[in-house]
Parts: C-alpha cells; sequence; structure tokens
C-alpha cells in the first residue's frame, strides 16, 4: 500500500515540476525574471541591460548581449552567457551554479580591456546569506587569463584575484563590505619581461605600494633600475606622496612629489634631483596643465640616462601648459651630440594645441659645428595662420665654401610651398625663380616646379613618389663645376657642367637615363702651385631590364685618355625606395686607360704621396660583384713614387702587370732609388671581395736609400715582403745596413712640464684600434755601418736590431756597440774608447745606454761617462790621478787649475757645475755680467747642502777694491737668490742694503737695516 503511495507523490512531483518548469518557459515569466535582475542589480548600484533571454528555466538560461555598468566608473560587456543551475541543491534552499560561460567580454574603465574569450566559473548562496563563487577569465588568443574567487557572507567577503594580462603576473587577496569597501590585504605584480615586482595593501582607506623595477625604455629613456615608493589615504579624495628613485651606470635620480588624485591627477610639488640636473614644478592630469623649471648645468652626467642619445653641454628652461596650451623657453651652451657641436641654442614656443599645434615657434642657434660643415648663425621662424605656418630660415656658414641661404615658404598638413629661397653656394649666387611645392606623407613626396638659378646656370627638375611609381627628371646647363668639390674637398674646380636625369620606376620596373658632360674642366690640389689638369668627359647610366650601363670618357692633353664601359646587375625595390647592385647575378666591363698617372692621381687624396709616370692598359671585368674575375695586362713606364711620411722614394719604375681571372699577377716590377740603388719585386692580388682583396708581395732591395727622413738616412740591402689586405698590412724584412747616418740635431725640443692631472669621470677602457694596422718585423745588420754625426759626436756603430710593431707603436730589441768615435763637452774633444747601446721590447724594460770617452790634459786623464737608461742617462767625470769635481770642471773650461783662475771665472765654473748636476736656476753670469771684474770679487765659495748639490748654493765676495770699507755678498740656490751689501762706516757702525728673490711674489723682499756693533 504505501509502494502506492510514495509512486503517487513521485508523480504528483513530477508532474509539479514538469509544470512549474514548463510555465517558466513562457515569456511572462521570462520578463518577470529580467525585469527582477535589473531591479536587483539596480539595488546594488548597477545598471543592467540584457538584449535576450531563454532556456529551460530556473535549470539553464541563456542571456544575450548583455551590460553590466558602474555608473562613471566602467562597464562590462558581454555578448553571451549560458549559465546551468544544479536542481539538488535547490531543494537545500541553495542556489548553486554548476556552469556558467560568457563569451567576447569587453570591460571598460579608465582603459579598455578586451577578452576574446569566454568566462567558467561557479557561484553559489547558501541560505541567503553566505556566498561562495570561482570565475575565470580565459582569452587565449591574447593570452590572457584571470581568475576571481570568493567566499564569505554578503556583507563580508574575502577572495584571491590572480592572472596574466598582456606579459603581467599579478595576484592580490582582498575582503569587501559596504562598510570599508574594497580592502587589499596582499598584491604583487611581475613582468619577467620588465623584470617589475610590485607589492600593495589597501586597509581602512590607507595604500602603501613598493615598486622595483629593472630595464625601463621608454622612448630614448633608459633606466636600468627603478624603486618606488606611494602612500596615500583616502578621503573625499586621494592624497598622498610618491618617491621614484632611478640607476643607471651608477647615476641616481630622484623624484619625491605630494599628490591628490580625484577625477584629476595633480603633482603639486615635483622635485627631480640628479648630478648637476633639477626640475621641479607641478603638473595635473588628464587634462594636462602645469609648469615646470630644468636646469643642468653639465648635460654628459644624465647621459647614462639617454645612451641612445649622449648629449654634453649646459641648459636651462621652462614649461608652462595651461589647459592644452604650452609655452616652451628653452636654453642651451657648448652643446654635443655625436659629432654636432652647438655653442650656444635658445628656442622659444607658444603652442595652443599640443596635438594639433598652433602658435609660434623660434629657434636661434649660432657656432654650429658638424664634421665637415660649419654653421656660424642659425635661425627660424614659424607662425600659424589658421592651418597654414608661414616659415622662415637664414642660414650663414661654411661647407667646403662659404655659403649664406635665406628661405621662406609656408607648411600646411604635409605640403611645403616654396616662396623664396637665395642665397650662396660653392662660390656661386642662387636663387628660386618661382615658388615650388614640397608634398610628403607616409613615404610619399612630390616636388614639382624646382626652377633654380646657381650662377649662369638654372637648375629645372621635379619627383613624384607614391606606393606604386616613382617618376624623376632633373636639368641643369652650364652648371659651374664648384658642385663636385663636395666628393673632393681637397680639389679646387673649375669648368663647367651639363646633367640630364629622367627615370621612371614601378614595382616591377625600373627605366632611365642620366648623362653628365664636363667642359673645361681645370682641377687643382688646394694648397699646391703645380699646373692644373685640362680634361673633359663625360658618363653616361642607362636603366633598363634590372640591368645599369654605365659609360665614361674622359680626355686630357697630350692623348690622354680613358674609356670605361660597365654593364651592372640590380637589385630594385619601390618601398621603401632602394638600388643596389646585386651580388649573385653576372657583370661586365672594359677599362682603357693610356695616361699620365700623377694626372690621375690628382683627383685622389694621395696626402703625402706623389706618383707620377705614364699608364697604358687593357682591362676586362667579369664574373659576379661577389666574385669578380678581370683579364687584360697594365703597364706602367718611367713612372715614381715618393712618400714624406715613411721616408721612401722609387724611381724609374718599369712594371707589367696581368689579370688572371680570380688574380691580378705583378710580373715585373723594378725601381732605382735616383742613385746605385736598385730593387725588383714580384706578387699577387686576389680578387676575394669576401677577405678584402688580400695580397702577397716579395722584393729585394740592393744598396738602396730606402729611408730618407732628412735626420735619418738609410741604404739597405735585403729581402723584404709584404701581405695584406685592403684592412691590414705586414711589412718583414731580414736588411743588411750599408751604411746609414743619423743626423743629431744642435737642439731637441724642450721636454714639457709634468704637471698634475686628473681625469674628469675616467672610464678605463682599451684604446680603439688603429684605422689601418700596419704591421712592421723587420731586421737590420750592420757592420760597422751606422754613423751617429751632429752637436759634437762623431761616431759608428755596428749590431744588429730587431724592429717590430704596429704603425707608430714599434718595440725594439738588440745590441748595437761601438766601433770609433769622439766626442765634444765644454770645447774638449774626448775620444770615444766604449759603447754600447742596448735596447729591449720587454715591458717594464727600458733601453740602455753605456758610453765612455777620455781626454788627456795637464798630465791628468779625465774620463766621462754617460750610463743608464735611454731616457734619462747620468753623464758622470772622474780623473787619473784623482781630482775634485771642481778641479775636473776647471781644467775643461780654462785649462787651469782652480786655484789658477779669475773671480769672474770661478762664477762661470759654479753655475756650469749646477748646470750638469742639476737645475741651473738664476745665471749669475749673464746678471752681474762684465760689472763683476770691475768690482774685484775676491771670495768665492761652493757650500753643500745637507738636501744634496740640488740645493747647493754660492757665495762670492769683495773686500776694499772698488770703494773702501765695502762687502758685497751673492747666495744663489735652487728656489732663492740673496744680494747683501754691507758698508762700514766707522766708529762701529755698519750699513746693510739686502734684496732676496724667491719663487712666489710672497718671498720677495727687500730691507734697510744699520747696525751697531761694540767690543768690551
Amino acid at each position: 500500500m504505501w509502494r502506492k503511495v510514495i509512486f503517487i507523490l513521485f508523480v504528483v512531483a513530477v508532474t509539479f515540476s514538469v509544470g512549474v518548469i514548463a510555465i517558466a518557459q513562457t515569456k511572462w515569466i521570462k520578463k518577470k525574471l529580467e525585469i527582477a535582475l535589473k531591479e536587483a542589480a539596480r539595488n546594488n548600484g548597477f545598471e543592467l541591460a540584457i538584449g535576450d533571454l531563454e532556456g529551460s528555466l530556473p535549470l539553464q538560461w541563456k542571456l544575450r548581449e548583455i551590460s553590466l555598468t558602474k555608473k562613471d566608473e566602467w562597464q562590462v560587456d558581454i555578448q553571451e552567457i549560458k549559465v546551468r543551475v544544479a536542481f539538488l541543491p535547490l531543494i537545500r534552499k541553495q542556489l548553486s551554479v554548476s556552469y556558467l560561460k560568457g563569451v567576447k567580454v569587453k570591460v571598460q574603465g579608465p582603459e579598455e580591456i578586451f577578452f576574446d574569450g569566454y568566462v567558467q566559473g561557479s557561484f553559489s548562496i547558501r541560505g541567503g546569506k553566505r556566498v561562495a563563487f570561482a570565475l575565470r577569465l580565459i582569452d587565449e588568443t591574447n593570452d590572457r587569463h584571470v581568475q576571481v574567487t570568493g567566499k564569505g557572507k554578503i556583507n563580508a567577503l574575502k577572495g584571491s584575484l590572480r592572472g596574466t594580462i598582456d606579459s603581467w603576473n599579478f595576484d592580490a587577496k582582498y575582503l569587501y563590505s559596504p562598510e570599508n569597501g574594497l580592502e587589499i590585504t596582499k598584491s604583487s605584480i611581475e613582468n619577467p619581461s620588465q623584470k617589475l615586482q610590485a607589492t600593495a595593501t589597501l586597509l581602512q582607506g590607507h595604500l602603501l605600494a613598493d615598486f622595483d623595477m629593472d630595464n625601463l625604455i621608454y622612448g630614448p629613456l633608459h633606466v636600468s633600475s627603478v624603486k618606488g615608493h606611494v602612500s596615500a589615504d583616502r578621503g573625499s579624495i586621494w592624497k598622498g606622496e610618491a618617491e621614484i628613485e632611478g640607476i643607471s651606470n651608477g647615476t641616481l635620480l630622484l623624484l619625491k612629489t605630494p599628490f591628490t588624485l580625484d577625477d584629476r591627477l595633480t603633482l603639486s610639488d615635483i622635485d627631480l634631483q640628479g648630478p648637476s640636473f633639477s626640475a621641479g614644478g607641478y603638473l595635473s592630469l588628464p587634462t594636462v596643465s602645469g609648469n615646470l623649471n630644468v636646469q643642468s648645468d653639465d648635460l654628459s652626467k644624465i647621459t647614462p640616462f639617454f645612451e641612445a642619445m649622449p648629449l654634453e653641454g649646459r641648459c636651462g628652461g621652462c614649461l608652462q601648459l595651461i589647459d592644452g596650451r604650452a609655452a616652451i623657453n628653452l636654453q642651451g651652451y657648448d652643446l654635443k651630440w655625436r659629432k654636432v657641436h652647438i655653442g650656444e641654442c635658445q628656442i622659444n614656443a607658444e603652442l595652443a594645441d599640443v596635438a594639433n599645434p598652433k602658435g609660434k615657434i623660434e629657434i636661434d642657434a649660432g657656432r654650429v659645428y658638424f664634421t665637415r660643415a660649419y654653421l656660424s648663425s642659425f635661425t627660424m621662424r614659424a607662425r600659424s595662420e589658421g592651418n597654414i605656418w608661414p616659415v622662415q630660415l637664414c642660414l650663414d656658414g661654411t661647407w667646403m665654401h662659404p655659403f649664406r641661404l635665406n628661405v621662406e615658404g609656408h607648411y600646411e598638413n604635409h605640403h611645403v610651398l616654396f616662396d623664396k629661397i637665395e642665397g650662396l653656394f660653392f662660390e656661386q649666387p642662387l636663387y628660386l625663380k618661382k615658388p615650388m611645392n614640397l608634398f610628403f606623407s607616409d613615404g610619399n613626396y612630390s616636388l614639382d616646379a624646382l626652377a633654380l638659378s646657381v650662377g649662369s646656370a638654372t637648375v629645372e627638375g621635379s619627383m613624384n613618389k607614391d606606393a606604386t611609381k616613382l617618376d624623376l627628371k632633373l636639368h641643369a646647363d652650364k652648371l659651374p663645376l664648384s658642385w663636385l668639390s663636395m666628393f673632393a674637398p681637397y680639389l679646387t674646380l673649375e669648368g663647367e657642367s651639363t646633367i640630364d636625369c629622367n627615370v621612371s620606376a614601378t614595382s616591377v620596373e625600373i627605366q632611365g637615363s642620366c648623362r653628365l658632360d664636363l667642359e673645361r674642366l681645370q682641377a687643382t690640389k688646394k694648397g699646391e702651385t703645380s699646373p692644373p689638369v685640362h680634361a673633359r668627359g663625360s658618363v653616361e647610366a642607362n636603366l633598363n631590364d634590372a640591368t645599369l650601363q654605365v659609360h665614361g670618357n674622359f680626355e686630357a692633353s697630350e692623348e690622354q685618355a680613358m674609356l670605361a664601359h660597365l654593364s651592372l646587375p640590380i637589385s630594385y625595390r619601390l618601398n621603401p625606395f632602394s638600388l643596389s647592385i646585386d651580388p649573385q647575378r653576372n657583370l661586365s666591363g672594359s677599362l682603357d686607360i693610356e695616361g699620365k698617372l700623377q694626372e690621375i692621381f690628382s683627383f685622389a687624396n694621395t696626402g703625402s704621396q706623389e706618383i707620377s709616370g705614364w699608364a697604358h692598359g687593357k682591362l676586362n671585368l667579369f664574373g659576379t660583384l661577389k666574385n669578380p674575375q678581370l683579364q687584360g695586362t697594365l703597364d706602367l713606364e718611367q713612372a715614381s713614387y715618393e712618400n714624406q711620411h715613411i721616408g721612401i722614394a722609387f724611381r724609374d719604375i718599369d712594371a707589367k702587370l696581368h689579370a688572371d681571372k680570380d688574380k691580378f699577377i705583378i710580373d715585373e716590377f723594378t725601381a732605382t732609388d735616383g742613385k746605385n740603388g736598385k730593387m725588383g719585386m714580384k706578387g699577387e692580388i686576389e680578387l676575394d671581395v669576401q677577405n678584402h682583396f688580400p695580397y702577397h708581395l716579395t722584393g729585394k732591395f740592393e744598396h738602396f736609400d730606402a729611408i730618407g727622413l732628412g735626420l735619418v738616412q738609410a741604404n739597405l740591402t735585403g729581402p723584404a715582403s709584404l701581405d695584406g689586405n685592403w684592412k691590414e698590412a705586414t711589412l718583414t724584412g731580414a736588411f743588411s745596413v750599408d751604411s746609414a747616418k743619423v743626423a743629431i740635431p744642435k737642439s731637441l725640443p724642450a721636454d714639457l712640464p709634468d704637471l698634475p692631472y686628473t681625469f674628469k669621470d675616467e672610464k678605463h677602457e682599451a684604446p680603439p684600434p688603429p684605422k689601418f694596422p700596419f704591421s712592421f718585423d723587420i731586421l737590420f745588420d750592420s757592420a760597422d755601418t751606422i754613423g751617429f754625426e751632429g752637436s759634437g759626436i762623431n761616431s759608428t756603430w755596428g749590431g744588429h736590431l730587431h724592429l717590430h710593431g704596429i704603425n707608430r707603436n714599434l718595440l725594439a730589441s738588440g745590441t748595437l756597440r761601438l766601433a770609433k768615435g769622439q766626442f765634444q763637452i765644454l770645447g774638449k774633444t774626448f775620444v770615444l774608447q766604449q759603447g754600447e747601446l742596448t735596447f729591449s721590447d720587454r715591458p717594464g724594460q727600458d733601453g740602455f745606454l753605456n758610453l765612455t770617452g777620455t781626454l788627456n790634459i795637464h798630465e791628468a786623464t779625465i774620463t766621462a761617462q754617460l750610463r743608464g737608461p735611454l731616457s734619462s742617462p747620468q753623464l758622470s767625470f772622474h780623473s787619473a790621478p784623482a781630482l775634485t769635481t771642481n778641479e775636473i770642471f776647471s781644467l775643461l773650461l780654462f785649462n787651469k787649475r782652480v786655484s789658477e783662475i779669475k773671480p769672474v771665472q770661478a762664477v762661470q765654473l759654479a753655475h756650469t757645475v749646477l748646470t750638469f748636476y742639476g737645475h741651473t736656476g738664476w745665471n749669475p753670469v749673464s746678471q752681474i755680467g762684465s760689472g763683476l771684474s770691475s768690482l774685484g770679487i775676491d771670495t768665492f765659495d761652493i757650500v753643500p747642502s745637507e738636501d744634496g748639490l740640488m740645493q747647493s748654493s754660492i757665495t762670492i765676495g769683495k773686500h776694499f777694491y772698488l770703494v773702501r770699507n765695502m762687502l758685497v755678498t751673492l747666495t744663489q740656490s735652487r728656489d732663492s737668490r740673496r744680494f747683501l751689501v754691507e758698508v762700514d762706516l766707522g766708529r762701529g757702525l755698519l750699513f746693510q742694503a739686502e734684496n732676496q728673490f724667491g719663487p712666489s711674489q710672497s718671498q720677495q723682499e727687500g730691507k734697510f737695516s744699520l747696525k751697531w756693533f761694540k767690543n768690551y
């Protein structure tokens, strides 16, 4: 019986549930549910909009076009939400969402966040008071994941928020209650790519945040490490303070500012400090307004923060911002950026709208240096008139030649109308004959109606380029050739040129031709007085089917001619425009030459090298740019080459060369030194582009004047080789020195004093390698054939020497020994008895000199020895029999003993001794002159000092020779001198007049005194 009752109740329950579910599917119930959801949202401060609601209510819902808005704060838009409610929990009065999914979620706040993905989660309410939920927002396309969890009572929730958005990883713990709102108990943010870590707490309206970030890059700004701290309190608005420090390469920038935040962020007292840099003011966002002042006495000290644009110099200025209007005033002095140096610069601007600026801009600069140009002054004036900006430019300076340009025009929306261009350029007056238009935008540009008068010529042309085509036309007739000096600034060029150029290109092909005719060309190297080179010629280039055909023809006096043809494969691209030689495709060409080398090389900057003679030959080029090959011959006759820098000259050069595919072979190369010396050489040059055209040359010198540098002349015999390429070279050899003379000048430049110094911001970096490392590895062998002459020395030496190094950084090792010789000291000739000069290339070891000479005089043999390191050898004297230093110098100077010399000679002797052993100081001979002999000085003494000979003093005196009862005393040392006159007035009275001189003004004084003496 009870089974029937249960079955009936079950059927009734199912029937009731089905009926309820069926009723719930009606539009009326769905509408009521939608109204209830909106009302619930509104009661909690939200606005809810639902485009459509359907499903098997109440267990499964589907909502479309949902929008949930918090007024003036944020908005969430969801294209579709699917919800499934668990049935059994409903029986326990518990709402449990077992499945929730939203598609295409967009969150709009201060910035828009769009999830092209879906939402997964669950939600449950127990007893109408306790809540538990977990939501996941997933955007797999953009790698975004956010998970929100929460549990607790409706009025006391706690949970977590974690996820990844655009490489930012975040994790936060929160509390929520109607009384305190949202509170963050713990949070962290990380960005592995930017190495950012941040923590924050928000409790009872008090915010504390700290962050640490490495390698911050924003435009040109680069900060290696950033640390910051923010504290704020929430009242009616947020108020707080921020402190941020940035460090790059040990340089610190520190920013401190209080702030307020409501609908605007206001930084009320900005204080930014760095080394020799400061900035301050206030700023308000998002509608930008404020005032900022900047001052830097040394911009190089903040260069670590702007490594991409290193600046040096001084600057200061002010920026005022008011409701989108900006007033800028900047001044700079001694500014340096890369290879540009600006002596002074000032910028003034008033702009009404930074995004679409209107107002005025003024720029003044002076003493602007570029690598090859100089601007003495630069001014720009621009002022908006509606959407049009009239602009004026004035430039004065030098580029190869003095120039002056005045430009006037108008700018409007990527369009410049040039109304006026006039001035002086390459020594030619120029002006714009009619207005010219220039359009540019997104890689497209157009220049039409170019008509520029240059000297007596007119340059006309136009250019149009867009995404599909390029058209270029240029014509100039009788254009002065001075413009070519931009390619050869070391030449003075005269003559006329004609230019015709017409090029048309699309994305698939390029065609056109360019021709340059040179008439009455005269070329002279600047600073030289040699006659100019006279020539004429033409160069024509034709573009067709991805091939560039070049034809050149030049003629000069005495039947000189050069004819060249080239066919080059090209690679071409329209956007962005580029034209280059294809290194993989075949090329061809030929060169016929018959002419003087000195005139050919007059068009090249040969520096201290001189080349002359005749060259004639024919060469054919084939292969590819990557692997070029040559066939043909080239002969040199009656040629010469001189290099004044290394002091070598080749005369009577005859050479025969031939090209054999990938090699250029020197079959024969002979030359003389203009005397009896001769040399021969052979070798080859490889046409290997990747290895920079390596070469190997070998030769032999026979009695050749290989070195001629004025002070050094050397005649050598032996083999040598030269190996290298256009990047580096090495010269090796083993020479026998047939004869060599080293002229010793009468006087060498005085050594500069060693001044104390320190390096500002010193960085211990290795010096850059030389641009062209030329290495030496040479052995010299001399059989007593090296002579030193001059300054009283005449000697002959022999030995072995190894010279090696790079460029001027040369090291030497070996020994030279004296064969014979003599030298003079103080007018006396010493015969050299022994000598050795040792060179060392070991680190920390200096060369060493040991030289000994003797002189027989007055029954004594004086030996002079110069011994010690090459940088500071010491001269010493001794004698047999043994004599004092004064006696030795007295014999050398006067052929007399000290006891036999006169007082004036004694002063000269003392001065000579001090000269040889240190510092001469004041020269008493030149000061007193011939008056000393008339005074009849009869007292002379050298007073030694405990501090050494450098502090020795000289005392000389006179007794009753010129004026009765007068004594004159002179004392001289390295640092001071003293002159004293004593006059005996009788009856015990003594008058003294004293004058003392020292190295400084404070040590110079004079005084008089009267003394009374009484004997007891």
